[in-house]
């Protein structure tokens, strides 16, 4: 298991450009950090727009097997994510993932890191990071 929480997760943010996906359990009154779950080259999503409590964990080789042909970016290193949630198992592949506890506005996204103009850590606290597991 990679990473599980019984908080409600919404489909956050998507970049075209850097092909990057949020999933965010925002901070409310009551818990007072959002937790971030970044996906970067994303190449497939097949995710519900609201999940309620996750189970992440790397999908299997029959999971994978059963994902349509890709965008011919043969080159990026693939990985495949399942979450499990209240509401079905979703798949997500793409080259990593991050996950990140952090206090920003709901306006702002985890997802500009992509720019490499700050350091992921200004961003929260990294609880997960494909590229050191």
């Amino acid at each position: 298991m990679i990473f599980e929480s019984q908080r409600q997760f919404q489909l956050w943010d998507y970049t075209v450009s850097h092909r990057q996906l949020l999933l965010r359990s925002p901070r409310t009154p009551e818990i007072t950090t959002n937790l971030d779950i970044v996906f970067w080259e994303v190449r497939y999503v097949d995710v519900g727009t609201l999940l309620e409590g996750i189970a992440m964990r790397a999908a299997s080789s029959e999971q994978l097997a059963r994902v349509p042909p890709l965008d011919g970016h043969d080159h990026d290193p693939i990985k495949g994510y399942t979450i499990v949630s209240g509401r079905g198992e979703f798949v997500v592949v793409c080259s990593g993932v991050r996950i990140l506890e952090n206090t920003l506005d709901i306006f702002d996204s985890t997802i500009v890191y992509a720019n490499r103009d700050r350091a992921i850590e200004e961003h929260g606290t990294v609880l997960y990071n494909s590229h050191s597991s």
